[in-house]
């Protein structure tokens, strides 16, 4: 699958409060065959668009077929293709590893970016609770 065919497997709607800063969490999960099972998350402030719900899942799918992919690399691609499609003014992208029964240790990594001149501390500061809850 290309760049652009993955890229939209990302759906967007309207952003119906375009004049608020607010913060949006979806989650889901992606396995990758040599790596295991990790609880996926996308937080982020919209501009203009909302990422479709379903969408997530079935690009997250879609990323388990790359046999290259690894947790480091999906993370990477999917903050770049949610930049790329949602253009939101701040995105994070969390990877969770989910400790197999063998296995001891646990494995996280974030990615995260914003718009230039992009600032809301107020509301990034909420976000560990925010995701949490």
């Amino acid at each position: 699958m290309d760049v652009q065919s993955r890229r939209a497997l990302l759906t967007c709607d309207s952003n119906p409060n375009e004049m608020s800063d607010y913060l949006v969490s979806l989650g889901g999960r992606l396995t990758m065959e040599d790596h295991g099972t990790f609880d996926v998350r996308v937080t982020y402030v919209p501009d203009s668009c909302i990422l479709n719900v379903t969408s997530l899942h079935s690009y997250l799918a879609a990323l388990a077929n790359f046999p290259e992919m690894t947790p480091e690399l999906s993370g990477k691609t999917l903050l770049e293709d949610a930049n790329n499609e949602l253009v939101p003014r701040w995105v994070r992208v969390t990877l969770i590893g989910r400790p197999e029964a063998e296995t001891v240790g646990s494995y996280r990594c974030l990615f995260q970016d914003n718009q230039p001149n992009w600032s809301n501390p107020a509301l990034t500061a909420v976000v560990v609770e925010f995701e949490a809850a």
